[in-house]
C-alpha cells in the first residue's frame, strides 16, 4: 500500500499509464496528483475496538476507554481511523437504558462529526469471566471488515499514542 500526502508528493507519468489506474487520479497541467477523497481512502484504516464489561460499578471506567476511543477517532495520526465500538455486556446494559445515552455522548466524533457506532451484546450476569471469550464470536464473523481490532476489558484504555506506539513497533 502506498500513502500519498496531497502537495508533497506528486506523481510525474504520463497520462496513458494514469488512465489504467482508479478514478481517483486528477490531472493538473502536464502531472497528475491523487484527489483529495483518494489520499483520504488511501490514509484511512478500520478499527474494531472490543471490551467485556461485567458491572454498571465500572461504569466510569467504560467512560473512559470510549473516551480514548474518541480520541483516536479525533485524530489524523498515522492514519484516518473509522472506528465501530463493540461491547460485550453482562451488566444489564442496553440500547434503553438510561447510561447508554452517556455513553454515546462520549462517542462523538468531532473530526467525522457522527458517533462512533457502538454494538452492544447482552449476556446473562451469570456468565462470568466466560464473558471475556465471547467476542471472539463476532470477531469470527467480522474480521475481515476491519484493519486493526483491540479488545480490552473496561477497565483498559486504549489511548491515541499507546495506538501510535504499537504501529511504529510493528
Amino acid at each position: 500500500m502506498i500513502f500519498l500526502i496531497i502537495g508533497v508528493l506528486q506523481l510525474k507519468l504520463p497520462w496513458a499509464q494514469y488512465q489504467q489506474l482508479d478514478s481517483g487520479l486528477e490531472r493538473y497541467d502536464s502531472m497528475l496528483i491523487p484527489s483529495e477523497s483518494t489520499v483520504l481512502h488511501m490514509n484511512s484504516k478500520n478499527l474494531l475496538f472490543m471490551a467485556a464489561s461485567f458491572s454498571l460499578m465500572q461504569f466510569k471506567n467504560l467512560m473512559k476507554s470510549i473516551e480514548c476511543i474518541r480520541d483516536i477517532c479525533n485524530s489524523n495520526y498515522p492514519y484516518i481511523w473509522n472506528i465501530t465500538i463493540h461491547l460485550q455486556v453482562a451488566n444489564g446494559l442496553s440500547y434503553d437504558h438510561p447510561l447508554y445515552n452517556e455513553l454515546q455522548s462520549v462517542a462523538f466524533c468531532t473530526r467525522t462529526q457522527s458517533y462512533i457506532p457502538i454494538i452492544l451484546e447482552s449476556f446473562e450476569p451469570k456468565i462470568g469471566f466466560g464473558l471475556n471469550r465471547k467476542h471472539r464470536l463476532y470477531l469470527l464473523e467480522h474480521v475481515e471488515e476491519f484493519d486493526y481490532v483491540s479488545y480490552a476489558e473496561e477497565d483498559m484504555l486504549l489511548t491515541p499514542s499507546l495506538l501510535t506506539a504499537f504501529l511504529k513497533e510493528m
